[in-house]
């Protein structure tokens, strides 16, 4: 979930959690991708923007231009994100086997859903996200639809030819 849906879903009321939430020091602060209500909010805030409502039709002070500009939404996850949820649901979604994709299938799954539910309604336009930290190695078990577009990010890139991993 992008920085800035984080900060407004509790404003929003919005329930992002589920039976298997598990609170834990690393989720502290953060919204769970697995959340159904959650990734249904971020889908109407992609809509509004993309169908040129006003920011306060979804209950938010501004498109944000660093999210939100032209034909383009963020989806790029709190910087902070490390593995993302600890529940059951996302914890089955690690890739153990691949600590530069562990989440990808988590992260990516959640990107493809918002650009799915974008593709046929808002053709021409975009979702994005920047293939970064925890996942930027491609997803194993998810598809992305034509209209997501993954960014590889260089610190990544520089570090690995460096030779440092993680």
């Amino acid at each position: 979930m992008c920085n800035r849906h984080l900060a407004e879903f509790a404003g929003r009321g919005a329930d992002t959690t589920d039976e298997t939430n598990q609170a834990d020091e690393e989720q502290s602060g953060r919204r769970k991708l697995c959340v159904p209500v959650a990734v249904n909010e971020v889908i109407a805030d992609v809509d509004a923007f993309f169908s040129g409502k006003p920011p306060e039709s979804r209950g938010l002070k501004n498109w944000n231009s660093a999210i939100a500009v032209e034909g383009y939404f963020s989806l790029l996850p709190h910087d902070a994100m490390k593995k993302g949820c600890h529940c059951l649901k996302c914890k089955a979604l690690w890739n153990r086997d691949n600590p530069k994709g562990l989440v990808s299938d988590l992260v990516w799954g959640y990107v493809a859903r918002i650009g799915e539910a974008m593709k046929d309604k808002h053709p021409g336009k975009r979702v994005v996200c920047l293939a970064y930290n925890k996942y930027r190695a491609p997803p194993a078990g998810v598809t992305l639809p034509d209209n997501v577009i993954p960014a590889p990010t260089a610190l990544h890139m520089c570090s690995e030819r460096k030779g440092r991993a993680g």
